[in-house]
């Protein structure tokens, strides 16, 4: 299974960063920030987050991700969720496609 890992994180297109920060979401029809998460590790092309909301694969969220450093602005943009996995004790850890927000 370990072999079948390491193939894998080889063809992600971007390189994944550890990132512990704030998150907020919503999904279509929702007022904007009202469901709130974590980051676990972000790319710039996919997002991985835990959160106590109940999350489908398959969903689209619209993400705001508030970066530790109040200098920077917030990263903003939609998550084709792909997988959810529970986490013993409650809550998920979600993961999916990330599409960043070009103002």
């Amino acid at each position: 299974m370990a072999e079948h890992r390491e193939s894998w994180a080889n063809r992600r297109s971007f390189q994944r960063l550890e990132v512990e920060t704030d998150l907020s979401f919503h999904r279509s029809g929702e007022p904007a920030g009202c469901h709130r998460g974590w980051t676990r590790d972000l790319s710039a092309d996919g997002l991985q987050f835990e959160t106590e909301v109940a999350v489908t694969a398959g969903e689209l969220l619209y993400v705001c991700v508030t970066p530790a450093d109040e200098r920077l602005p917030p990263l903003t943009g939609t998550l084709q969720v792909a997988r959810v996995d529970e986490i013993e004790g409650g809550g998920a850890v979600v993961a999916g496609a990330l599409t960043i927000d070009r103002e």
